[in-house]
């Protein structure tokens, strides 16, 4: 018995080793790859005035990783160590945001700081009432302008001005211009011209409005020109625009007309301002074909709208609505394909509901004339005494809009596009 024991205890090491061998090494696991550096930035672009700063506010993920600033042009704009950019001199460059591999540009505008002038631009208290004879017995405006040296005298063949020979840049300004259903107007006049208006813009800036910039505009009267025109930053309702207008009896050559909308129907909300440069409309193209795939195919590749199918009706009327993370991004509601079939005639229409118009004033404004161009639509341009405009693109489709009434209390505005049928 104990000559087999060496022999077994070979056995059980071999069937030791044997048992060791088969067990499969444990895999280690897979690190998890680095996450990718964000950077998100804020505001995304500055524009100052010589010697001012502003912060840049900056937000990375992972936030562990560091963040450093420098300056494309330092003789322009100065950045330190913490994000403050400081204007140093008259021009344009860019600042940039690093964090690890990913970087952020923030173009920086310098501008030139306003001149201290005197204010003499009108006081802006909108919808004064004008007495029998059309003057102001406003106590307030009254004052402010006895202590400017205008005196209330007709303006422009209007009753409602004051007038001042002494003053520098505005000798001449009018009151209570109401738009019906429309705005509340304030008129001025400048001896300035919108080329070379440096002291002008100083008053705007000391009334609190916000950057003058170049534009097509136009005011009550019709006229449409080149010009300038600037909000009011504590409430964007008010408006300023300027076009030159030389008046030979007042001495000035710009004409100001400082705006303050009135919402002529308060049962339509517009959900916000005109987008002038979206380019959101559905395709007629696809409509024109009459295959629902091409439909829904444009409307994918152009991820505004979704298709709903609980909101279609038929197989051949497709409803395509915005998605609510989209809506400050288009100026329409949704998307309604109305086709026929396939053997019908004709190519139905497309219905939509525009998010960006509240009133006549909207409907008629520049904005949305600019509006309707991106998207194709600026020919033969038209609104009716009625209120509906019409307007075609190139190839003689139409573009129809006007309000509609859904109820009671219940308004908005539609939007038809009719293809051409040859």
């Amino acid at each position: 018995m104990k000559a087999n024991q060496p022999l077994l205890l070979v056995t059980l090491i071999v069937t030791l080793l044997m048992s060791a061998c088969s067990t499969p090494t444990p895999t280690p696991p897979t690190p998890e790859p680095p996450k990718p550096t964000t950077i998100t930035v804020s505001p995304e672009s500055l524009t100052l005035i010589v010697g001012k700063s502003e912060q840049l506010s900056v937000v990375i993920s992972p936030e562990e990783v560091a963040v450093t600033y420098q300056s494309k042009d330092p003789a322009i704009a100065t950045v330190d160590a913490q994000g403050l950019v400081t204007g140093v001199a008259v021009g344009e460059t860019t600042v940039i945001v690093q964090a690890g591999e990913a970087t952020k540009s923030v173009p920086v505008m310098v501008e030139e700081a306003p001149i201290q002038v005197p204010q003499e631009l009108p006081m802006l208290k909108f919808g004064i009432p004008r007495n029998d004879y059309e003057r102001i017995e406003d106590a307030e405006v009254i004052a402010y302008e006895g202590k400017l040296g205008r005196t209330q005298q007709e303006v422009d063949f209007r009753p409602s001005g004051f007038y001042g020979e002494g003053l520098t840049t505005i000798p001449a300004v009018v009151y209570a211009i109401p738009i019906a259903d429309d705005a509340d107007l304030i008129l001025a006049y400048s001896k300035e011209s919108v080329a070379d208006c440096k002291r002008t813009k100083a008053m705007l800036y000391q009334l609190g409005f916000g950057q003058v910039e170049e534009a097509e505009v136009s005011n009550y009267l019709g006229d449409v020109k080149k010009g300038l025109r600037a909000t009011l930053k504590n409430d964007p309702s008010v408006t300023v625009s300027m076009m030159d207008m030389p008046n030979e009896e007042l001495g000035t050559i710009m004409f100001m007309e400082f705006a303050k909308r009135v919402n002529s129907n308060p049962l339509v909300q517009a959900k916000h301002e005109i987008l002038p440069d979206a380019k959101d409309f559905p395709s007629l193209d696809a409509l024109r074909t009459k295959d629902i795939e091409q439909f829904k195919a444009f409307e994918e590749k152009l991820a505004l709208r979704t298709y709903r199918r609980n909101e279609s009706p038929k197989d051949t009327h497709l409803f395509f609505r915005t998605e609510v993370d989209n809506i400050e991004k288009t100026n329409l509601e949704y998307a309604f394909y109305v086709a026929p079939d396939k053997k019908a005639d004709g190519f139905g229409l497309i219905i939509t509901e525009l998010l960006c118009l509240s009133s006549e004033r909207d409907l008629r404004s520049l904005e949305f004339k600019q509006y309707l161009a991106t998207n194709g639509f600026d020919q033969n341009y038209s609104i009716s005494d009625d209120n509906v405009l019409d307007v075609y693109n190139a190839h003689g489709d139409r573009c129809r809009v006007t309000i509609v009434r859904l109820g009671q209390d219940d308004y908005i505005y539609q939007m038809y596009l009719f293809p051409k049928e040859s």
